[in-house]
This record gives C-alpha cells, structure tokens and sequence, in this order.
C-alpha cells in the first residue's frame, strides 16, 4: 500500500512538473510572439505617425497658400475701415473664402461657400477664388450678375462638368456686391447666399437666385443684380450657412436661419469694431461642447461715406 502510495505520488509530480515545463514553454513563446507583435504594432505606428505628419503638413502648407489667396488684413481695413471678418475654419483648410477688390470708387466684395470643407472645399475655394479675379480683374466684369455667370460657365469648364446626373457636382453658393463708396450704391448679386442690409435697426434682405455656381441644374440659371442706395451709417452682412448651421444650446440642435437672424437683431445694435468679438463669443457659447460642424464665415461693414 506505502509503495503504491509512493508510486502515485511520484506519478503525479512528474505530470505536475511537466505540465509546469510545457506551460513555461507556452507561455516563453507567447512573451516571444506578443513581443513580435507589440514591435510590428510600434513600427506601423511610427510609420503612421510619419505619413500623418507628412499630410499635415502637406495640408499647413495648402492652408498658408490658401490664406495668401485672402484679402491681407491691413487691406481689408483699407477698404473698409469699419468692419471685420469672422473667418473660423472647420479643419486647417476652409471651403469658406472671401474676395474684395477696389477700383477707384468701386469695390467687388465677394463672399463665399464651397462644397464641403477641408481639403476638398480648400481646393474648390482655390479655384474659385481665381475665377474670380480673372472675371473682375482681367475681363473687368463689375455688374454681379455678370460675374456669377462668367464663374459658373468656367468652373463648369475647369472641372469638366456636363448638365447630366454623372459629372461631378463640386461648386460653390457666393454673394457679390458692387459698392460704389462715393454715391453708396450697393448692387448685389446671389447664388443662393443673401445680403442683408440694417438701416435705421431694420433689416432688409436681398436674396440670392436659386442656383449655385457649378454642379448640375435641371433649368437655365440666370442670375439678377438687384440694387440698394445705403446711407451712412448702415450696416452690410455677407455670410455662409455655417454658422446657421452649427448644432448646440440647450436642445443640441442647429441654430437655423431664424436663430441667426435673431442673433443679428441683437449684435447689429454694437459698434461694428466690437461685433467680431461679439460673434465669436456668442459661437462658442452656443457650440459647449460640440464640434464644430463646418466653415464659418461672417463678414460685415458700415457704410461710413
């Protein structure tokens, strides 16, 4: 009986330590594999994190040519020393842009939105932009209406588009003012953006026609330069949707038009050199926490001539 007992006894600690021997066996060579594994994970990360700074900053350097292509601040002021522009992209390069030439008392202020954001709407915003200068600048277009169709006509050439449902749709919505500063003639002109005008506090809208430059359209777009005689001391606004369309408050949803309209109501009654500021602050408090959800931009000036 002893010796059977021993019998099993050393039995069983032989199985127990060759299952120790083989676990430590399995387990050196799992540590040998994660250790494989936890190298190849590092090495792809590092290239990641290569090819992200690369594209970042391929990216910063799109975004530096692209604020070059904007009105340089100083200028700005020199053309309108009683404004500002809220400019605030969603990502490093912006679907938003704005455009302003001066020729003697006439001034091409253009506002606009592309197609999306980022680096799609940072190269649609480029082209545009110098679409525009060769309307007003080379083939000196000043009537607004004129220079909508000349822009939709040669983006819809430069990006090979066809009136059919497979050509591609990129194109932007802009508003075009021509200000003479001397008599305050104001002549606008819209693909879908509007202007609007505070005059003693009231708001007067001038709407943009229904289409937009590029893309397809199922009718034949015409665009309408509707004029405005603004007297000193009245207020301009040209804008994008994207601050109409940014989610936030209380019920995390978008501002809308009427909530916009409503917060122009309101700051219009501030100094224009303050209402910058004002915007912005008002934007952030409506975002908390929220992302923001595309490009805004905001441009207003009065008429102090």
């Amino acid at each position: 009986f002893i010796l059977v007992s021993l019998l099993l006894v050393v039995l069983v600690t032989v199985v127990i330590k060759l299952r120790e021997r083989n676990l430590i066996k399995i387990q050196k060579k799992l540590e040998f594999e994660l250790d494989l594994r936890t190298k190849e994970v590092v090495s792809q990360k590092e290239k990641i994190e290569i090819i992200n700074k690369d594209l970042t900053d391929s990216i910063n350097y799109a975004k530096r040519i692209q604020i070059q292509l904007l009105p340089e601040k100083d200028d700005f002021l020199s053309i309108f020393p009683k404004s500002f522009v809220l400019y605030k992209p969603k990502d490093i390069v912006s679907g938003d842009f704005y455009w302003v030439k001066e020729f003697d008392d006439q001034v091409i202020l253009v506002c606009a939105d592309c197609t999306g954001h980022g680096v799609p709407g940072g190269f649609v915003s480029m082209i545009g932009s110098i679409l525009i200068h060769e309307a007003v600048v080379f083939h000196k277009q000043r009537d607004p209406a004129a220079i909508l169709h000349e822009i939709d006509l040669n983006i819809k050439t430069v990006l090979h588009q066809k009136d059919d449902y497979d050509s591609n749709k990129d194109g932007m919505d802009l508003g075009v003012i021509n200000l003479n500063k001397k008599t305050g003639l104001l002549q606008f002109s819209g693909a879908i953006r509007p202007c609007y005008i505070f005059s003693d506090n009231l708001l007067h809208v001038i709407k943009g026609d229904r289409f937009s430059i590029g893309g397809y359209s199922l009718a034949e777009k015409v665009f309408n330069t509707v004029e405005y005689q603004l007297k000193k001391g009245d207020y301009v606004y040209l804008f994008s949707d994207g601050f109409a369309d940014q989610f936030g408050g209380h019920e995390n949803k978008k501002l809308k038009m009427s909530g916009f309209n409503k917060l122009l109501n309101e700051l219009v009654k501030h100094p224009i050199g303050e209402q910058h500021e004002k915007y912005d602050q008002e934007l952030i408090k409506w975002m908390g926490e929220n992302p923001q959800m595309d490009d805004i931009l905001l441009i207003g000036f009065e008429y102090d001539s």
